[in-house]
């Protein structure tokens, strides 16, 4: 019985995922077609150009809420404040109390939890996780 019930929702899976391919495949063949229409004019405009030195690059996309590198010093801070081990939804919480953030948008608070999330996994040096279930963060104390 439980069988069934996980082929069937694999299957969806499979399904879904394989949905998100096709788009994808369309999605590439218009970007790819754009590409070939920049490399044209570059070439109209001058023709010797290479145009396979231009190496692929991608954008970072930044919080329009917070700049760079603030994110890590504020929630460390609170987290110091607190003198508690404390969740990421704790800190996320007073984060936007703080910083004036009153009613926010459902993608304003996954947006803040999310680097909230991320800065403390990616500073090992200025916070550990204390509880796995729930998951509970400590600053580690100053020297």
């Amino acid at each position: 019985m439980t069988q069934d019930y996980a082929l069937n929702a694999l299957a969806k899976l499979h399904a879904e995922l394989g949905g998100k391919i096709k788009d994808n495949i369309e999605e590439a063949e218009n970007l790819r077609e754009a590409m070939m229409h920049v490399e044209a004019v570059i070439k109209l405009l001058r023709p010797e150009f290479n145009v396979h030195g231009i190496a692929a690059k991608r954008r970072n996309h930044w919080s329009p809420m917070f700049k760079r590198g603030q994110v890590v010093a504020r929630s460390v801070a609170i987290l110091r404040e607190f003198g508690r081990p404390a969740t990421v939804k704790e800190v996320t919480e007073e984060m936007m109390r703080r910083y004036s953030i009153l009613n926010p948008t459902r993608r304003q608070y996954d947006t803040v939890w999310s680097l909230v999330s991320s800065a403390f996994k990616r500073h090992p040096e200025l916070v550990r996780m204390i509880d796995a279930n729930p998951r509970k963060w400590e600053a580690i104390p100053l020297r």
